[in-house]
């Protein structure tokens, strides 16, 4: 007997036990990108990893091919093939925030219809359960896409208010939600799209950071940048300024310029500027030296650079 379905039965038996028979269960933040599994799973305290439960699963299902690309609305038909050896009663899709498509009787076929208002990759098990009584899995992607009918008029990356990302001091990130807007009238979200395409033109100054179902911005440095953001044809570009503030020297956003500046500037002192527009590279030759804290106590406000 197969030595892998009798440790699922044994598992998906005592998992019931503690569950009560609860068929959604979340998903850990650091699994596949969002999805409606994520959202419909949010209030049970079990956690399921389908990342690390892939490397072991059974791989019966034949069709569509695991990571195929779908249309939002689309009614797709998953082909089910027995293993070697064994004769399944029943083949049902879990972990889906509706309920799931069953088949018990050979060829095992599922109708799964994708949802109408989703974007991106839909990770879902399909659960077989043997005539033997023991139990396999198949963790199954579709790479969910916008209908094919719908025509792209524009892309906005939100929030953006203004039209700037902007950080006070690195080390910090702000997160980021790329929108489509169709010709249909529907807005959609494209975060997580195989289509969608990020890049950061200074990675010294910030870079992207994906933490499960959401994407950021991260500031490394001070700088400035751009984020630029790509779908299909439409491109949307996004200043990035790190530590940037109107008054020259004033390097903590305090509106003066004093000795909490300098010991910022101090901190940099022999490293290269992460660009031109680098507010601690006072001289602008491209190096964080000591004529740019020269430059910098010239520029305090009080004498001495005091910060009272």
């Amino acid at each position: 007997m197969n030595h892998k379905y009798i440790i699922i039965s044994i598992s998906v038996l005592v998992l019931f036990l503690i569950i009560g028979g609860v068929a959604y269960i979340k998903l850990p933040r650091s699994s596949y990108q969002s999805s409606p599994i994520n959202q419909a799973n949010n209030q049970s305290s079990q956690v399921i990893d389908f990342k690390a439960l892939e490397s072991s699963d059974d791989d019966f299902v034949i069709s569509p091919a695991d990571g195929s690309i779908v249309h939002s609305g689309e009614t797709i038909n998953l082909v089910v093939q027995e293993p070697p050896g064994k004769s399944f009663r029943k083949v049902f899709i879990d972990f889906l925030p509706f309920p799931g498509p069953e088949s018990t009787t050979p060829p095992f076929t599922l109708s799964l219809v994708v949802p109408s208002n989703f974007t991106g990759p839909l990770v879902f098990l399909v659960r077989a359960q043997a005539t033997d009584g023991s139990q396999g899995f198949d963790v199954f992607t579709l790479n969910v896409e916008p209908p094919s009918a719908a025509i792209l008029q524009d892309i906005v990356i939100n929030p953006v208010n203004p039209a700037e990302i902007f950080f006070r001091t690195p080390d910090f990130k702000e997160s980021i939600i790329v929108e489509g807007h169709f010709s249909d009238g529907t807005v959609r979200d494209l975060t997580n799209s195989l289509n969608t395409n990020y890049a950061i033109e200074n990675p010294l100054v910030a870079k992207l950071d994906r933490d499960g179902n959401s994407m950021f911005v991260s500031s490394l440095q001070a700088g400035i940048t751009k984020l630029k953001v790509t779908y299909q044809s439409k491109i949307q570009t996004i200043p990035i300024k790190v530590q940037i503030f109107e008054l020259k020297g004033d390097l903590d956003g305090d509106g003066d310029v004093d000795q909490d500046d300098l010991n910022i500037l101090l901190a940099a002192r022999n490293t290269p500027a992460t660009g031109a527009g680098d507010p601690r590279d006072l001289n602008g030759d491209g190096k964080i030296d000591n004529v740019d804290v020269q430059k910098l106590q010239s520029l305090c406000t009080r004498a001495g650079c005091a910060t009272k």
